[in-house]
């Protein structure tokens, strides 16, 4: 079991990538690894982020919410 408070050894990869260089690319990445992992990037990862990078938790679910709205729009379009 992993503890509590630590994120998935997946998940701090990519939380690392971010932290190291945060981008719309690397919320991308954190984004796939938590959905490989079988969940969604939450607030909580936004508040981790947003504590790491210094930024607003706000940001990181605006990001989430435009790269679902591209996707969901590419998704309809190739249809």
């Amino acid at each position: 079991h992993l503890e509590a408070n630590r994120p998935a050894p997946a998940r701090w990869f990519a939380q690392e990538a971010v932290r190291r260089q945060p981008s719309v690319d690397g919320w991308r990445l954190l984004a796939a690894t938590c959905r490989l992992l079988g969940d969604q990037p939450t607030a909580d990862a936004a508040l981790d982020l947003a504590d790491v990078l210094g930024t607003s938790p706000r940001l990181w679910m605006n990001l989430q919410s435009t790269y679902d709205l591209a996707e969901a729009t590419r998704r309809r379009s190739a249809a």
